[in-house]
């Protein structure tokens, strides 16, 4: 996401919710600082990229509820998923669409666990 205002990127990466948002075909085009750490991943990494690809979450595969969105319209609110960590370990996380336009979709992602808990 190409913030010009400045004042509003810096309010979205200070927010301890985790925040991304992906474009109609589903890449990433902002990523927080608060996603950087629960997953590992570097924003400048996964810009542009395809979300499912680098999440590997369990969603992805079977209901893809970002793709239903956007094709769809459905919002979607506290969806439960697994996503994969840079390291290969899975993370319990909800999943959320705030109302908006169908053509950027923002997803944050709660950890349902702590990461020194048990997974």
């Amino acid at each position: 996401m190409n913030i010009k205002n400045s004042c509003t990127n810096e309010i979205l990466n200070s927010i301890g919710e985790k925040l991304f948002t992906v474009e109609k075909k589903i890449k990433i085009i902002f990523f927080n600082r608060a996603t950087e750490k629960i997953t590992g991943l570097r924003r400048e990494n996964v810009t542009e990229r395809f979300c499912k690809h680098l999440f590997k979450a369990n969603l992805c595969f079977t209901k893809y509820p970002i793709a239903q969105v956007l094709k769809l319209g459905i919002n979607h609110f506290d969806v439960e998923a697994k996503i994969k960590h840079k390291t290969g370990k899975n993370i319990a996380v909800l999943m959320n669409r705030i109302e908006g336009s169908v053509l950027s979709t923002v997803t944050n992602g709660w950890p349902l666990k702590r990461s020194c808990g048990p997974s």
